[in-house]
């Protein structure tokens, strides 16, 4: 018997009195020798463990007494125990699908524990799997697991880059996506390098921000920026600024020019500076007056974009306007500016009673008037000041108390077990933000109360549909649905979109389709209808936590439009002088239809019929002339009529008909006459009838 580890020898005894032996074994490829005794009261089998598996060994046997050793018997043949399964498995990558193709590595130390895998993609999700490989082959394969390499620079700039002069001074610059794997991480911007040809100029750089814009226009310069007045006197002003974020070329010049912040001012004092000026002062100013700077760049494409600065602005005061439980909203009016522009006002808070002076924000725009401060605790007592900051310094500081009862809107539940130590708050309302005091009492009183702990109440799905669904037939193909939003208390959150539901009547599990709107609009226009045809359309909502029921189906019906042309034109029971004709149904149904029929006789003969409902599809017409060829033209008609289809037929014996009879042999018999006659060609058929036609000898055929 074999394994891997165990070997199953079997032996004879000799005659004389036994002792105990000794079984030699040898592992061929160790080299390696081992002796066991064996009792002699045992049987003649015994096993041997090896701890090498998938190894050849031989063995032979030798019996011993108290005298001695005997001589060794003959090798056994040689034998191989089993394999083993690996203690360790190699590993095994390969690359995402979107990239194809897989990589793969084995590790041939089994007692590894860790790989790194190089000379991957930038910025590329990877799958890798594990499998363990023996002798006998490979197992099976671990879970995948995913993971991403980081960003780096992208691998090849835009497409199609494109330059059109736009105009003297201006060249506008477009360009393509970079391919997609050569991204390498997040587009946050595009970098555009110009100079002039065959100068030794240094390049302009001009970045564009974002990766939605593909296009940017290399004019004139932009305006100047950091505009500052840092002294503001009685009939002076001086002015210092930094040079344009986007130069677009080498800066020649300056120009500042000024005038008064009047309506019925139109004289403007105009200076130009060189390219190296960063400071102006301006004199001759009236007291108190209000003047508007502006200031733009000069390069070789012209006079750039102007930056505007209006000297001065006002000290606030600070009027209380609208409280919520959160927020509060300042307002204040300009004051006296202090001959400075106004650059921004700072709003601060602090908690009474004993609260510290915070800084809600410190960068007001110096034209707003009002101010939402939020993030405040509700039933909180606070203290605000707003104070207003002009190149000179800061203003006074105006305050606006605010008090509230702390106790005020609280709902108190009380635990009777004292060994407690949770409780469920229930009946709350969704969408809600709720603050939690915990406090402890006994026999003396209550004690404080815990710092509050805020919980807010998770948006649920819309409970009810939304109201008031109307449908209104626009065209043929086209209703309009219009409907009011769920009731208020019932959103149970922000009503992100909705889903419309529609099909055709009666027909919900084979036409049913579905529009989504991701906007909370309150109408939709549900176009490429089928004409005429009743629908049932359905409405639902939906927020961040799903979807809201459906409202009860309406029903709307698109108005009619002309059919379409009728499939074929069939003739039958055609005869000498009738026949029938069938016209296939047409796709829209109709209302009626109209048959045309035309004669072909030397002199143009039409005929036209009109069949009221859209049943029968078929009409008989008779006394035809024998050999003339008639035209069918067949429409059908809703509103309107449709398309028509017309067919040709040529009165007589069709194809496959019977051949005349043979000439008649007439008898007479008194007042009766026998006709005689022989059959003719039978046709494709057998003849089933004859007709015998009779008239007057004196009436004209």
């Amino acid at each position: 018997m074999l394994s891997s580890c165990i070997v199953m020898a079997s032996y004879v005894k000799s005659p004389p009195r036994p002792s105990p032996g000794s079984l030699h074994y040898s592992d061929e490829d160790v080299s390696t020798k081992y002796n066991d005794l064996i009792p002699a009261e045992n049987s003649s089998l015994t096993e041997k463990h090896s701890e090498i598996s998938d190894s050849q060994s031989w063995f032979r046997m030798r019996q011993v007494n108290i005298v001695g050793t005997s001589p060794p018997s003959q090798p056994s043949r040689k034998i191989q125990t089993l394999q083993a399964p690996p203690d360790i498995s190699p590993y095994n990558y390969s690359r995402a699908p979107s990239k194809g193709g897989v990589l793969s590595h084995v590790i041939s130390d089994r007692l590894e524990k860790e790989f790194t895998i190089e000379d991957l993609e930038e910025w590329t999700e990877y799958e890798v799997r594990v499998q363990a490989i023996n002798g006998m082959g490979s197992g099976p394969w671990s879970q995948p697991v995913h993971g991403r390499t980081r960003e780096s620079v992208p691998s090849c700039g835009p497409s199609n880059v494109s330059a059109l002069a736009t105009t003297s001074s201006s060249i506008l610059v477009r360009w393509g996506d970079v391919p997609q794997t050569d991204h390498n991480g997040l587009i946050l911007g595009y970098k555009v390098v110009y100079k002039e040809k065959g100068s030794d100029s240094v390049p302009q750089y001009l970045e564009v921000e974002g990766n939605t814009s593909h296009s940017v226009q290399l004019s004139v310069p932009g305006p100047p920026v950091g505009i500052l007045f840092p002294e503001v006197r009685t009939g002076s002003v001086r002015l210092i600024w930094q040079p344009p974020a986007q130069p677009n070329g080498i800066i020649l010049a300056y120009q500042i020019t000024h005038r008064r912040n009047s309506s019925n001012s139109n004289a403007a004092t105009v200076d130009v500076l060189s390219p190296s000026e960063r400071q102006y002062t301006a004199s001759g100013l009236k007291p108190e007056a209000v003047y508007v700077f502006r200031l733009t760049a000069q390069t070789r494409k012209g006079w750039g974009e102007a930056a505007e600065a209006l000297v001065p602005a006002s000290r606030p005061t600070v009027p209380q306007e609208d409280v919520q439980a959160r927020s509060v909203m300042l307002s204040w009016e300009p004051g006296s500016d202090g001959l400075s522009p106004v650059r921004y006002y700072t709003v601060q808070y602090r908690e009474l009673p004993d609260g510290n002076w915070t800084v809600h924000s410190a960068s007001v725009n110096h034209e707003a008037s009002s101010y939402i401060v939020d993030s405040l605790k509700p039933f909180t007592s606070y203290r605000f000041r707003v104070k207003a900051t002009n190149d000179i310094g800061d203003s006074e500081v105006h305050y606006r108390e605010l008090q509230y009862d702390r106790l005020r809107s609280f709902t108190v539940r009380t635990i009777n077990s004292p060994a407690s130590n949770w409780a469920e708050l229930t009946d709350l309302s969704k969408h809600k933000r709720y603050e939690i005091r915990l406090s402890v009492y006994n026999a003396v009183g209550e004690g404080p109360t815990s710092t509050p702990q805020e919980v807010f109440v998770g948006e649920a799905v819309p409970a009810a549909p939304p109201q008031t669904v109307t449908i209104q037939s626009s065209t043929a193909t086209q209703l309009d649905v219009t409907w009011d939003p769920p009731p208020l208390d019932a959103q149970n959150g922000d009503i992100q979109g909705y889903k419309i539901y529609f099909w055709e009547f009666q027909l919900q599990n084979e036409t049913e389709r579905l529009r989504t709107m991701f906007l909370p609009e309150l109408g939709v226009k549900i176009k490429n209808l089928t004409g005429y045809t009743t629908y049932m359309i359905s409405v639902a909502a939906f927020n961040a936590a799903g979807d809201g029921p459906r409202s009860p189906p309406t029903r709307g019906r698109t108005q009619q439009a002309a059919p379409s042309r009728p499939s074929f034109i069939h003739f039958s029971e055609l005869t000498t002088t009738s026949g029938s004709h069938v016209g296939e149904k047409v796709a829209q149904l109709g209302l009626g239809w109209s048959a045309c029929l035309s004669m072909y006789t030397g002199v143009s003969k039409i005929v036209t019929v009109d069949v009221k409902g859209s049943t029968p599809l078929w009409m008989k017409i008779k006394d035809l002339a024998d050999g003339v060829t008639y035209n069918f033209r067949i429409r059908a008609k809703t509103l309107t009529y449709g398309p028509e289809v017309e067919a040709n037929i040529t009165t007589g014996p069709g194809e496959g008909a019977p051949g005349p009879p043979g000439e008649p042999f007439i008898s007479r018999y008194g007042t009766a006459l026998t006709l005689h006659w022989t059959s003719g060609d039978p046709g494709r058929a057998p003849i089933t009838r004859y007709v015998i036609e009779a008239r007057p000898s004196g009436e004209s055929r």
